[in-house]
């Protein structure tokens, strides 16, 4: 049997998705844009091991960036200055140049589902099994739609009312939507002023300080 290999780790693979979000933050100075890119880690099976999101500002000067993301917890990858996490606000000190910091998300998913698969010598084998093996190695992968994660997919077809709860800038995630009412935040009374509203008790009034639109033509329509 020819010799094919002599170690084997278990496969890991990242992927880069370019999110050009362009959302704005609050800052100092005028509204920043920021870019983002996500990385995902596979673990040998094809299963998501991490997924996380590197934020990209270019400041023009000393800058209180204030974002937002459903993270875990977050990395400043550019200084030493302390950035802090509290629910899904994220704020940091910034200076004048290019900023990055990590967002490490919570409960995300692909939009597939991904499977690796092991043979060697003609019998299955877990991905932590090949170290140190030799012999025939046949490895298989599939990727197939996730369902899940085109949620809401209802939105076409019934009336869909979407409620942004401590995220302005949800409407990027789910652009298609015909109705999404922007609390800001999550506090009690946001939420008392929400539903007062949808049961047509209050009008709705006042304008976001944010671009909910998130820079996105598709979230307009």
């Amino acid at each position: 049997m020819k010799r094919l290999i002599q170690r084997a780790a278990a496969l890991t693979a990242a992927l880069c998705l370019a999110a050009a979000c362009m959302a704005p933050v609050y800052a100092e100075t005028a509204n920043t844009e920021k870019e983002e890119n996500v990385y995902v880690s596979l673990a040998g099976d094809g299963s998501v091991a991490d997924i996380y999101i590197v934020n990209m500002f270019a400041l023009d000067g000393k800058t209180e960036i204030r974002d937002y993301g459903a993270y875990s917890s977050v990395r400043n990858l550019t200084s030493e200055a302390d950035i802090s996490l509290d629910g899904d606000s994220v704020t940091v000190s910034a200076e004048a140049g290019t900023f990055y910091y990590q967002g490490n998300l919570k409960d995300a998913q692909l939009p597939w589902n991904i499977s690796v698969a092991y043979m060697l010598d003609g019998k299955n084998v877990a991905a932590d099994e090949l170290a140190g093996a030799n012999g025939h190695l046949v490895i298989s992968g599939s990727v197939t739609k996730n369902k899940l994660a085109e949620i809401p997919w209802y939105a076409a077809e019934k009336p869909t009312v979407f409620i942004s709860v401590a995220n302005p800038f949800h409407l990027y995630d789910v652009p298609m939507v015909p109705v999404c009412i922007n609390t800001y935040n999550g506090s009690r009374e946001a939420i008392r002023q929400a539903v007062e509203k949808i049961t047509g008790k209050s009008e709705f009034k006042g304008n976001s300080p944010v671009d909910a639109f998130c820079g996105m033509w598709d979230t307009r329509l």
